[in-house]
């Protein structure tokens, strides 16, 4: 787009839709991004040198503010429905990442790297389940299965290994 006075809010020269996939974090959608505006770099330079290229205004009422992120935008709110609880997921890898307390209140913070959403009931933030690919923890609407984590001072692991590895029970909270 056109640098102008306004952020954001220059002519539109070149753009292309790229589909975000269902298991696109945040960092994989900036590296699909980043591809997508290099390919189209050349096509710009050399339509805006020709003079084919004026651009196109953008619509002022589409706009939408985003703020900058920062750590506090990564903890989980268990409150919130389990398909948002997960997009957050999905948005927050690989910064500022998804968070919570570990259970036993421990005061150690967990990573949530991976996760998806489950058809199950309980108070949000509480584990359901321990069986299967991770532990199930309950959300304001259905569950999230915890697929992909990062313990304190850990590696990434799975979610069925945090779970033989740690001492957590069923109806153990995630702050």
């Amino acid at each position: 787009m056109r640098m102008n006075a306004r952020l954001d809010a220059g002519a539109i020269l070149l753009q292309r839709r790229v589909p975000i996939a269902l298991d696109d974090t945040g960092g994989s959608l900036m590296m699909k991004l980043a591809q997508e505006g290099a390919a189209l770099l050349p096509p710009t330079l050399e339509g805006v040198a020709s003079g084919q290229l004026v651009g196109i205004p953008q619509d002022d009422r589409l706009a939408t503010f985003a703020p900058k992120m920062n750590k506090a935008h990564g903890i989980m709110e268990w409150c919130l429905p389990a398909a948002e609880v997960v997009r957050r997921v999905r948005a927050f890898n690989p910064w500022p990442c998804a968070t919570c307390e570990a259970p036993f209140g421990s005061g150690r913070v967990l990573r949530v790297l991976r996760a998806r959403v489950e058809r199950a009931i309980g108070p949000p933030g509480v584990v359901l389940s321990l069986a299967g690919e991770g532990p199930l923890v309950a959300a304001g609407e259905d569950a999230v299965r915890l697929l992909e984590v990062q313990p304190a001072g850990r590696t990434v692991m799975d979610g069925a290994a945090y779970a033989r590895g740690r001492p957590m029970t069923v109806g153990d909270a995630v702050g």
